[in-house]
């Protein structure tokens, strides 16, 4: 699949899967009006009770949004049958299935913060030895006695020239490689990242997406200028959807903001996972053996006894995908 069809679909999804970004909505507004509570209120107990929600909410959207990428990889199932079609007395009411869900999604949530700080906890130790290496530190130390009476000046022309040359030559040089290491360790842990979100939903395995030197070998084999264009293009497209939520977020004070928060934020991070997951499932797809490929219709009728099938209409077979 060209990365234009991968962006054609990711972005057609959220809009022929309205359940979908429904539920996401809905994670995304309980999470929002929590934090407005938690803003508005000075009491100490209704502060911590609706931050703790915010934060709850937070971790379940992205367990329900690793559902997303899983979706992409195996056709998993997303969301519970809002509509009761093609229900099973096996999963239960609706009721418990949005428990299970929810469990399912705080579990796997807790997953991906963990997944997210250990990479980033990684690029802040490459950032501080790179800095301890140039000698920012020592700069930053130099040039704070200053800082220290800046509104003394008029302005900054004064104060920059009350600095000696060497100390601010010194920061300056030291602050320019810190920042271009910073942008080059920010693309690094994205790149890293996607991969390593798309191994935790497809295996549920934190190991499995912790596992660096595996997560590098699967971008190999994605074909690296294959990754680093999608990667551009889902980022170029993404800051377009995020000026637009700004934009609107700023027109239209509150209720503005909410809109961009529950409508199009959410759009936008179903449109990431789905092209994230649409990408992997195409290198999941050539990994996979062919004895594990999907079976012929004349070579599955065994699996009825097994429960494996749960509806055949002509030559349509449906699987169970609970798990």
């Amino acid at each position: 699949m060209d990365l234009t069809d991968i962006f054609k679909k990711s972005l057609k999804f959220p809009f022929e899967n309205h359940s979908v970004w429904i539920m996401a909505a809905v994670i995304a507004l309980v999470s929002s009006i929590s934090s407005l509570i938690s803003l508005k209120f000075d009491n100490g107990i209704v502060v911590i009770v609706f931050s703790l929600l915010m934060m709850l909410a937070s971790i379940i959207s992205s367990g329900y949004y690793l559902k997303v990428i899983k979706n992409q990889i195996d056709g998993s199932e997303i969301t519970i049958d809002l509509e009761n079609k093609n229900s099973n007395p096996m999963t239960g009411s609706k009721a418990d299935q949005l428990i299970g869900n929810i469990k399912d999604d705080l579990i796997s949530g807790i997953k991906y913060l963990v997944l997210d700080v250990v990479y980033m906890f990684i690029a802040f130790i490459i950032f501080a030895i790179v800095a301890f290496i140039t000698g920012a530190f020592d700069a930053f130390a130099k040039i704070i006695p200053y800082m220290e009476n800046v509104a003394a000046f008029a302005d900054s022309t004064a104060f920059i020239n009350s600095i000696p040359e060497d100390i601010l030559m010194n920061f300056a040089g030291s602050f320019m490689i810190l920042f271009i290491v910073g942008i080059i360790l920010l693309i690094l842990y994205s790149l890293l990242l996607y991969i390593a979100t798309a191994k935790l939903a497809d295996t549920g395995s934190l190991g499995d997406a912790l596992n660096i030197v595996d997560v590098c070998r699967t971008i190999k084999e994605i074909e690296i200028f294959r990754y680093l264009g999608f990667y551009v293009l889902l980022t170029l497209i993404t800051v377009i959807i995020t000026f637009i939520s700004g934009f609107i977020g700023e027109l239209i004070p509150v209720v503005g903001t909410i809109i961009s928060v529950v409508i199009i934020d959410t759009f936008s991070s179903i449109f990431i996972y789905t092209a994230i997951g649409t990408l992997y499932a195409e290198y999941r797809n050539k990994q996979q053996p062919q004895s594990q490929q999907p079976q012929q219709p004349q070579q599955v009728q065994q699996a009825q006894y097994d429960n494996d099938i749960i509806q055949q209409d002509d030559d349509t077979v449906y699987f169970n995908n609970q798990y």
